[in-house]
């Protein structure tokens, strides 16, 4: 194959694996919903705080912006899956924290796409699967690498 085959290719399958729906198997929630009730579960999980985890660290974490974020907590809480609350010791702070309900959410969903990748993975083999992980690594950082290299807009004007 020639350079530009592989790029062509390359291409291609990046706009395939984003056609994959896997939020299908989450009919409750939309994708991002989704992403951000499992942000919240981890960081609640390591958080010494019992009430929950401040939204600023949420955005962070995400890097996403505030009202983007508000939206996503507001359905998420309407819903039932989360909390959110004032921080006592800084009104100008939110926690947010995984309901009960939104806990049993997060197991149900978990164990659908463990269920659904252990298909995956069988069909295709371990070592196969093994191997595709060790390749992407490389790709992530090579991409990384070239993409520091790219000169920004503000560069070319």
């Amino acid at each position: 194959m020639c350079k530009k085959e592989l790029q062509n290719q390359f291409l291609r399958f990046m706009q395939e694996f984003q056609k994959i729906h896997l939020e299908r198997m989450v009919p409750e929630v939309s994708k991002m919903e989704f992403i951000t009730l499992q942000q919240i579960f981890s960081l609640q999980g390591k958080s010494e705080r019992e009430e929950g985890i401040y939204v600023a660290d949420l955005i962070k974490r995400m890097d996403t912006h505030p009202s983007a974020m508000s939206r996503l907590l507001k359905g998420l809480e309407e819903k039932g899956y989360i909390q959110r609350e004032t921080d006592k010791k800084n009104r100008r702070n939110t926690l947010v924290c995984v309901s009960e309900q939104g806990k049993q959410k997060c197991t149900q969903i978990r164990q659908r796409m463990e269920k659904y990748m252990d298909g995956v993975f069988q069909k295709m083999g371990e070592e196969k699967v093994i191997e595709l992980f060790h390749l992407w690594e490389q790709l992530l950082i090579c991409m990384n690498e070239e993409l520091a290299n790219v000169p920004s807009m503000q560069e070319l004007i």
